[in-house]
This record gives C-alpha cells, sequence and structure tokens, in this order.
C-alpha cells in the first residue's frame, strides 16, 4: 500500500488543510473573550432568523 502513494497526494492533503484553514477563518465565529454563556449562545442550535437576532444580541 505505501508503494502506491505517489507525491500528489501530498498534494492533495495540502490543499485539504489550506481549504480547512480558510474556512475555519473565515467561517468559525470568534469566541475569544467571551463568557462560555454567551459562546452558548453563538453556537447554540437556532436557525435562520432567530440565529442573526441571537449573534446580534451577543455582539
Amino acid at each position: 500500500m505505501l508503494k502506491a502513494i505517489t507525491f500528489g497526494t501530498f498534494y492533495f492533503f495540502l490543499v485539504f488543510c489550506i481549504s480547512l484553514f480558510v474556512w475555519v477563518y473565515f467561517c468559525v465565529p470568534e469566541t475569544k473573550g467571551l463568557p462560555i454563556e454567551e459562546i452558548d449562545k453563538i453556537l447554540s442550535g437556532y436557525q435562520g432568523a432567530e440565529d442573526i437576532a441571537c449573534i446580534a444580541d451577543v455582539r
């Protein structure tokens, strides 16, 4: 199995890791310096308009 792995595999994982970094940077909400209660409000299971209102309240 190890002989079948080519250098292209490493490029695949490089692109995958860079893509995940970009997604985390732009899509995961910042929680630094927030109390646990506010983090719970941001990450709770609200949907749609409730989600936007909840995040606006926290900010």
